[in-house]
C-alpha cells in the first residue's frame, strides 16, 4: 500500500504544520516555550488531521482499530489476532508473515542492552515513556556513565573514552585505521542499541518486551517495535491536543547565562539524543551532539568492541554475495541517519 501511505502523509505533516510552521528545521521551538499559541481552531483542525492520518493506520496499515491492536499483550495474542482473516490482508499482517518466512526473525540480533533517555515530558513530572538502562535487568540512567571513543574515527585529541561535556570534533582525515565518520559512544564501557525497541523495552511494553524475552532483538522486532509504538503515539497524541489550555502561557522569556554549561537529553525517532554545551563570556565555546546514529552504527571503540549495527551483521549468513539483501535488511531495520554515521571503505 505504498501508494496509499503517500496519499496519507500530507496530513501528518499538515498536522505538524499547524504546531510548528514548517517542518523539518522548524523555528516554532525556541529556549522559553514555543513562539506560536495554540486557540481552539487549531485544536479542532489538529485533530480533524490526526483523524485522517488515524483512518489511515486503521484501515491500511492495521486492519483494524487502534484499541484493538493494543489488546495484543503477548506474542500469543499477536498470533491470534493474525489469523482473523481481515487482519491478515493488512500491511502490517502482510509484514508479520513474511518477515518470520523469509527469517527476520533470525537475523540482526546485535547488543542485548538497551538504552533510552526518557520522551515526552508530562506536566506533573516525569516523561510518558521512561528513560533508563537495560542489561538482563532494568536500571536507572546516569549520564556521567556515557563516553564518546574515536580510536577508528576520523577524529583527533585524545585517547580512550571522554565524556561529551569534555569533548572535541577534531577532524583528522588520514588517521591510519580509521573507518567512520562517526564517533563510538558507550555507556559504562558498553555497546547499546537506541530506538523504538529500546523505548518500547524499557516501558515493559507487554508486547515487544514479551517477545523480545522469548526471541531477543532481530530485524523482525526492531521494525514492529517502531511501527508499534507509532500506533501507539496516534492515539495519545490526541490526549495531549485535547488537553491543551489556550488560557496557559506558550513561552517564558529565558535569562540567558554569560557563563554555563548545559546539556539535553531527549529521544529522536531513532533514539537517544544528547546535547551537551558550555558558554564563556555569553558565547558559545563548545557544543557536542551525541545522536541516535552514533549509538547505533558507530564503529570500533577503544576496546575494539564494535558498534550495535556491525555486532548485529556479524555471523549474518548471505545467500548471494552479489546481492546481499540481508545485509540491507539489518542496516535498514535501524533507520540509520546517513548525515550522523559515515563510514569509508577501500576495496
Amino acid at each position: 500500500s505504498y501508494l496509499k501511505a503517500i496519499r496519507a502523509r500530507p496530513s501528518m505533516l499538515e498536522l505538524m504544520g499547524v504546531f510548528a510552521g514548517k517542518w523539518p528545521n522548524t523555528l516554532v521551538f525556541q529556549p522559553g516555550g514555543v513562539t506560536c499559541s495554540i486557540d481552539t481552531s487549531r485544536q479542532t483542525k489538529a485533530l480533524g488531521l490526526l483523524r485522517e492520518l488515524q483512518n489511515f493506520v486503521e484501515e491500511t496499515l492495521l486492519g483494524c482499530g487502534i484499541d484493538r491492536w493494543l489488546e495484543n499483550k503477548s506474542l500469543d495474542d499477536l498470533e491470534s489476532w493474525l489469523k482473523e482473516s481481515h487482519h491478515q490482508d493488512s500491511d502490517l499482517g502482510i509484514y508479520l508473515k513474511s518477515g518470520r518466512e523469509l527469517g527476520l526473525d533470525k537475523i540482526g540480533q546485535g547488543p542485548t542492552r538497551f538504552l533510552s533517555y526518557g520522551v515526552y515530558e508530562l506536566p506533573e513530572g516525569g516523561t510518558w515513556l521512561p528513560g533508563g538502562y537495560y542489561d538482563q535487568g532494568f536500571f536507572s540512567f546516569d549520564g556521567q556513565k556515557i563516553a564518546e571513543h574515536i580510536k577508528y574515527s576520523f577524529f583527533e585529541g585524545y585517547e580512550g573514552g571522554i565524556h561529551p561535556s569534555e569533548g572535541m570534533t577534531q577532524p583528522y582525515v588520514d588517521k591510519k585505521g580509521a573507518y567512520s565518520w562517526a564517533k563510538s559512544p558507550r555507556y559504562d564501557g558498553k555497546v547499546v542499541q537506541v530506538g523504538p525497541l529500546a523505548r518500547m523495552i524499557l516501558d515493559k511494553d507487554p508486547l515487544i518486551y514479551d517477545i523480545f524475552s522469548r526471541w531477543g532483538p532481530s530485524v523482525f522486532l526492531r521494525v514492529l517495535a517502531r511501527l508499534h509504538e507509532a500506533v501507539r503515539l496516534v492515539r495519545q497524541v490526541g490526549i495531549w491536543i485535547k488537553e491543551i489550555d489556550e488560557r496557559k502561557a506558550f513561552y517564558k522569556k529565558p535569562r540567558v547565562p554569560t557563563e554555563a554549561k548545559g546539556i539535553g537529553l531527549t529521544e529522536a525517532s531513532r533514539g537517544a539524543l544528547g546535547h551537551w554545551i558550555v558558554i564563556k563570556n555569553g558565547k558559545i565555546e563548545t557544543y557536542q551532539v551525541v545522536t541516535p546514529s552514533a549509538w547505533n552504527l558507530s564503529p570500533k571503540d577503544s576496546l575494539d568492541q564494535p558498534g550495535a549495527c556491525e555486532q548485529a551483521l556479524i555471523g549474518t549468513m548471505v545467500e548471494d554475495v552479489n546481492n546481499p539483501v540481508e545485509v540491507g535488511h539489518v542496516v535498514r531495520s535501524f533507520d540509520p541517519c546517513l548525515v550522523c554515521s559515515v563510514h569509508m571503505l577501500k576495496k
